[in-house]
């Protein structure tokens, strides 16, 4: 992680990231969940991933973001069919989908993200219809600029020192373009560069590490 962000910066947010974390409770999480639900004016559906809050996290993740649906069935939901949420200003608030078939045993996986200044905290919620289970909190992720073109996300998924994850944005200070996406995993204890390719036409394609393709435009 060396060279990636200030120490003091990331340890700051982590302690306050695991402390939430650990202290998350189903009233906190139920009443975040109605909350953000309450401010969606815009429903919108997709087959999958379609749209996401940090930049080209499918692409670096090789995850094809689907296509959009005319519709969906928010009570009725199929499997692989999202449900994304916009507040009245067109920001991207709720996202969730059904672990199975059978939603109403196994229930949702929902990202409720709260724009706080110029971040972005989002809670990852594992809840039930009907409140059938205590919900439960299975990530919480802070996404926010360092700098004027430095952006990073760090996300907790346990109380565990390696459950974590930090990815930093590097963009071009003049244009403003994304240059590199940095990433590092504890568990393995590597960072892995995605570095951006753009021609005439705009971003080309993503390479991972010195030389690894890992992603092209079609």
């Amino acid at each position: 992680m060396q060279n990636l962000i200030d120490e003091k910066l990331f340890s700051d947010l982590y302690n306050s990231l695991l402390d939430e974390f650990r202290s998350a409770n189903a009233e906190q999480l139920s009443n975040i969940y109605s909350s953000t639900v309450e401010q969606v004016k815009e429903w919108k559906y997709a087959t999958d991933t379609y749209f996401t809050i940090q930049p080209l996290e499918n692409e670096i993740n090789k995850l094809k973001p689907g296509k959009l649906l005319k519709d969906g069935d928010n009570d009725n939901p199929k499997i692989r069919v999202h449900s994304f949420g916009f507040d009245e200003g067109n920001r991207l608030i709720l996202f969730e989908y059904p672990l199975s078939n059978d939603a109403d045993q196994y229930g949702y996986y929902t990202n409720c993200n709260l724009y706080i200044d110029q971040a972005i905290k989002t809670y990852v919620i594992h809840r039930y219809v009907e409140n059938k289970r205590p919900p439960s909190l299975v990530n919480l992720k802070v996404f926010q600029p360092i700098n004027a073109s430095t952006k990073l996300a760090l996300s907790v998924n346990g109380v565990k020192p390696n459950q974590w994850l930090l990815q930093t944005y590097y963009h071009h200070s003049e244009n403003g373009s994304l240059e590199k996406i940095s990433r590092h995993d504890p568990g393995f204890n590597v960072t892995v560069d995605y570095k951006m390719v753009y021609d005439d036409k705009g971003l080309e394609r993503i390479i991972a590490g010195n030389d690894l393709l890992q992603w092209k435009r079609k």
